[in-house]
């Protein structure tokens, strides 16, 4: 089992060449009430402020402008305050958005 692991992280990071084409995202992270069960829980939900496509040499460089760009909004100071607000979090991915929260949560 460890092998396996091992070897599907050697090829993934062989796939990742400085060429390669990428999505950077900043996202808004917001903590969504969920439901009453259990005394109520709650979720994050992750909505795309900004997306650019570019190639992954210069990911980097996108990912400081998009964070200067979208600063946090948090009142409280930390995300989960009574206050509300939200986070930012910035990422590099490589299939279109995939971060994104798309459908709300089940509690089981």
């Amino acid at each position: 089992m460890r092998n396996r692991y091992l070897e599907n992280l050697r090829r993934r990071e062989k796939r990742q060449t400085p060429t390669q084409r990428v999505w950077v995202t900043a996202y808004s992270v917001r903590q969504v009430y969920g439901g009453p069960e259990e005394g109520g829980w709650y979720f994050y939900k992750y909505s795309p402020v900004e997306t650019v496509y570019c190639r992954r040499k210069d990911s980097e460089e996108i990912v400081k402008t998009l964070q200067e760009k979208h600063p946090p909004y948090l009142p409280g100071g930390y995300l989960t305050s009574v206050l509300g607000g939200y986070d930012i979090e910035v990422a590099v991915e490589t299939v279109y958005q995939s971060n994104a929260t798309r459908h709300f949560p089940r509690y089981e």
